[in-house]
Order: C-alpha cells, then sequence, then structure tokens
C-alpha cells in the first residue's frame, strides 16, 4: 500500500486475525514506535460469504478490531487508532481485507 500502509487479508467469513498478517503489522508497529505523532486508519471491508449488508458491516467491524488488539498488544495506544468498518461497500478486489493507513 502507498505511504507506508499495510493490507491484511482475510479468508471469505473470517474475523480471526491471519498469522501471516502478523509480521506485517509488527512492522508497522516498528513504525509507529519510531514516530509518535504517527496515527493509524483502519478501514475493513467483508464481502464473500456474507448474506447481508448489516452481517458485512459487523464481519468487518470484527476484522478492524481483531487488528487493533493486535496493535493494543503491542503497546500502541487506542487514541492512536482510528477504525473504519464499511462492511461490502468497496469497488475493488480483494473485498475480504483490512487496510491500514498512515494519514
Amino acid at each position: 500500500m502507498e505511504g507506508g500502509g499495510v493490507r491484511v487479508l482475510f479468508p471469505a467469513g473470517q474475523s480471526n486475525l491471519p498469522q501471516a498478517a502478523e509480521g506485517l503489522l509488527k512492522n508497522l508497529t516498528a513504525k509507529l514506535e519510531a514516530d509518535p505523532n504517527l496515527r493509524v486508519v483502519i478501514t475493513a471491508y467483508a464481502h464473500e460469504g456474507v448474506a447481508d449488508a448489516s452481517q458485512a458491516r459487523r464481519l468487518s467491524l470484527f476484522r478492524a478490531l481483531a487488528v487493533r488488539n493486535f496493535l493494543r498488544q503491542e503497546d500502541v495506544r487506542s487514541a492512536r487508532i482510528e477504525i473504519r468498518a464499511v462492511g461490502d461497500r468497496d469497488d475493488g478486489p480483494p473485498r475480504d481485507r483490512v487496510d491500514i493507513a498512515l494519514p
């Protein structure tokens, strides 16, 4: 992703943080430790295997919270984390993902 952000891909219908994402998130944590003024915006999406829009939004929220919880365990303050759970409101693949931007 642009600007040093991270993209975490999730299996369809799943909200548990994929183990493969941990290395990416640890690298992101190192950037946050190096610059105390950096913040992150977590934007979560869900599409595949979801019956309706409210279920997609709920699944995307659980994905965003999984990423936030990992960052919190790495001592990133919650005041530096913004969450956006948008469900299936996305126009491009991959649709089961979390994008973490450094605005």
